[in-house]
This record gives C-alpha cells, structure tokens and sequence, in this order.
C-alpha cells in the first residue's frame, strides 16, 4: 500500500495466446542428414562382397582344379555344385553379415533409437497389406522373368550359377539354403538398404530420389549385367513398400519370403515357360497388388530433423491490445 491507504494494481499478465505466439516466434532450423557414411558403407559392403567371390572362386579352383577353367560355362557349372554344399552355402554368409552388422551399428551411434532409425517399428498399413505385397513380388519376379525370356536373354552366369545350386539342393543342404538366401540375405539385405540407407537418403532428397538411388545401390552390389537390372526392379518395389508402411518390416517379409520360396522352387526342377498371355497375367497381377498395398497404406513424410534456437525474446514488445481473448 502507498500512504494513502491504496493498494496498487499488478500490471496485467499476459494473455496466453501472447505466450504461445513468443514460443511459435523462435525459429526452427532444418538439418538435413550427411549422406556420405551410406556411400562408405556400401563401399565396404562392396569389398566383402568381392572379396567372397574371389574365395568361393578359389575354393573351385582348388576342388576341381584345370577342369574348372577350361570353359566359362564350366566354371559356372562347377561354381554352382559349390555353392550346392553346405560349405559353400556357409561361404556366403559374410555378405550378408556384413551388411547386417553395418546397419545394425551405424543406427546404434546414431542419435535417433536404433529401432526408429532402422524403421523396425510397426508401419502404418493395414494387416491384410501382407498378402498383395506378397502376391507383388511373386508376380514382378515372373514379369520381369518371362520378360527376358521373351526378348532372348541369357540368364547370365550368376543366374546359372544360383539355378545350378538350387537344382542340386537335398536335405540339409536345402535347410542351409532357406536359412542363409532367406532369411539371412533378405533380413540384412532389408536392414542395410531399405531400413538404414533409404531413410537416409528420404530425410535429404526425398521418397522418389531415395527409392531410386537405393535402388541402384542395390543392383550394383549384385555386380551382374542381367542379374543387376532385376535386383534394381526388386529395389524400387521393396523400397515402395518401405515408404508406404514407414517401416522395414513388410519389406522384410516380401524378401525373406520370395528368397525362400526361389529356392523351394528350384530345388523341385519345375518347367518354366513363357508366353505373352502369361506375361499379361503377371503383370495385371503385379498392377492389382500394388493398387491394394496403395489403398491399404498412407505414408507420413519423413522430415528433416529440427533443432530450436534459443532466442530471448521481450514480452512487452507483443501489443496485448491486439490480442483476442480465448473463448
């Protein structure tokens, strides 16, 4: 009280829409994620990959000895009745390691939980998605198949090579097979490119440029001219996915699955053939699946992470007068 006896009046808080606009006033910095450690671990990824073959080709060489090299198509033939066994099997397991371990390692130190990074979590599609995601690969694989038969083109000798193996798998062999081309390969081969790299390359360029250069990637590292373009189209269908569901699980299970059942279905030598009625077919089926999966999932942008600048601000600058009072 002054000494009249009169209590004097607070100044006015401020009103709280004033509040917020002075918090929505400091501003957001967008930062985009470095993409050069992707490029250095598919570089790595590559080395191993190379290194492998050049082991398994060794290791041909040193089981059949100048019978091998005598024709290329020999190589290849004796090339796949190694990998047949279950050491050769074995053999190829650090690929998949490789880019297992990568992943699972560059998300652990980054700043984001390992699992969002990876996009491990549960993605945004419906459960019945499962289905035509799956149908999609099946039917892409036979479209892109039966298109090569029907323009003349060789197989290539990595495509012998895994056809040979495959037709020789018996028993444990074919255990080992599943375990190691299914499930290993397409788990790691998800993790790396889609979970860890395509994330990546979306936060700095974008869904489409990151599907396709993922892609790209993926193909490359098959380091074959047929096998490659059709590692590619795999690429962008399974990236598809990844983008769709914000997560790495359908992709994970599309890839496993159509591993697996490839090599089921060429341990049992079954007839293929094509024709332009079955190529139709094939490619309505793909059409139709991936028309499902678009129904049955909507993807969230991924955003560049955001980091707020503190900043002081005067709170007798805002007019209070030209604030509305909340309703």
């Amino acid at each position: 009280m002054d000494e009249l006896g009169i209590r004097p009046i607070p100044p006015p808080l401020p009103r709280l829409p004033a509040i917020l606009r002075q918090v929505e006033a400091i501003p957001q910095v967008q930062t985009k994620p470095q993409v050069w450690p992707c490029f250095v671990l598919f570089g790595i990824e590559m080395v191993v990959t190379l290194a492998v073959g050049i082991t398994v080709g060794g290791a041909v060489m040193a089981l059949y000895g100048e019978q091998a090299i005598t024709t290329s198509e020999g190589l290849v033939q004796y090339y796949g009745a190694f990998l047949a066994t279950i050491p050769g099997l074995l053999s190829t397991t650090p690929t998949g390691l490789a880019a297992l371990g990568m992943a699972i390692g560059a998300a652990i130190f980054s700043k984001t939980p390992w699992q969002q990074r990876l996009r491990l979590r549960p993605g945004t599609g419906r459960w019945w998605v499962c289905i035509p995601s799956l149908i999609g690969i099946l039917a892409l694989g036979q479209t892109m198949t039966q298109t090569m038969q029907l323009c003349g083109i060789a197989p290539g000798p990595t495509l012998t090579a895994i056809a040979t193996a495959f037709a020789s798998l018996t028993g444990a062999s074919l255990i080992v097979a599943v375990a190691t081309v299914g499930v290993l390969a397409g788990t790691a081969e998800e993790l790396f490119f889609r979970g860890y790299i395509q994330s990546r390359f979306q936060q700095r360029w974008g869904a489409l440029l990151a599907i396709l250069l993922t892609s790209v990637l993926f193909g490359v590292l098959h380091l074959d001219l047929v096998h490659s373009p059709l590692a590619m189209g795999l690429g962008v269908y399974l990236g598809y996915l990844a983008f769709r569901t914000e997560s790495i699980r359908l992709p994970i299970f599309a890839h496993v699955t159509n591993n697996a059942l490839s090599v089921l279905m060429g341990a049992s030598h079954p007839e293929t053939t094509s024709s332009l009625g079955e190529l139709a077919f094939s490619l309505a089926l793909l059409v139709v699946s991936v028309l499902l999966i678009h129904i049955g999932t909507r993807p969230r942008s991924i955003a560049p992470i955001e980091h707020p600048i503190p900043q002081t601000t005067n709170a007798a600058a805002i007019d209070s007068r030209n604030e509305t009072p909340l309703q």
